[in-house]
C-alpha cells in the first residue's frame, strides 16, 4: 500500500471509489433514489477541479493495482474562532473496506493538518454511519455536538451530519 499525492489521471478512479462508497455506505441513511441518481460524469469533473484546488490537499491510497480511496483535508468550513483543520472527505472503495486503507488515510490526513499548523481538527459525518463512527472513535475522535442538515452542492440529502473533533 502506498499513500501518495494524486495525479490528474487519478480523478476518475477517485470519483468512482467515492461514488461507490456513497452508494454502499449511505444506503439506508440517504434515500435510494438520490444514491442511485448520482452522476459519475459530474463527480469526475468535480475531482478534476478538486485536484488543482490550492485550498485542499488530497492523498490517495494505491495498492499497486489502482487507487482504492482518498482523503481530502483543508480549512474547517465552520470556523470556531480557533485555527481549525478539517478532514473534508475520506472514502474507500467498498470492495476494499477492512484492509486498513481508511485508518492509514485518516492518519495521513491528521499528519497533513498538524504539519500545516492547525491547532484543532474536525470532520463532519453522516449521522447514523456506524462504520465511520467506529473508525473515527478508534482514532481518538469524539462527537462534538453540532448537528446540521446534510446539504451538499445545493442538494438536501434528507438526513443530518454530525461534527467530530480530535485535539492534536
Amino acid at each position: 500500500m502506498e499513500i501518495r499525492a494524486p495525479r490528474p489521471e487519478d480523478a476518475e478512479a477517485i470519483a468512482r471509489n467515492h461514488q461507490r462508497a456513497w452508494q454502499v455506505g449511505y444506503r439506508g441513511l440517504i434515500a435510494d433514489d438520490l444514491l442511485d441518481g448520482l452522476d459519475i460524469r459530474d463527480r469526475i469533473d468535480r475531482w478534476h477541479r478538486a485536484l488543482v484546488d490550492p485550498t485542499m490537499t488530497v492523498r490517495v491510497v494505491d495498492d499497486g493495482e489502482g487507487v482504492r480511496g482518498h482523503v481530502t483535508v483543508g480549512t474547517a468550513s465552520c470556523p470556531t474562532g480557533t485555527t481549525d483543520g478539517e478532514i473534508l472527505s475520506l472514502y474507500i472503495d467498498p470492495d476494499h473496506w477492512g484492509h486498513g486503507y481508511g485508518r492509514a488515510l485518516l492518519h495521513t490526513g491528521r499528519e497533513l493538518l498538524t504539519d500545516q499548523g492547525y491547532e484543532r481538527l474536525g470532520l463532519w459525518m453522516v449521522e447514523g454511519n456506524a462504520r465511520a463512527l467506529a473508525l473515527y472513535e478508534s482514532d481518538g475522535w469524539a462527537l462534538e455536538g453540532p448537528r446540521q442538515p446534510f446539504i451538499l452542492g445545493g442538494v438536501d440529502y434528507g438526513t443530518h451530519e454530525v461534527k467530530l473533533h480530535r485535539p492534536d
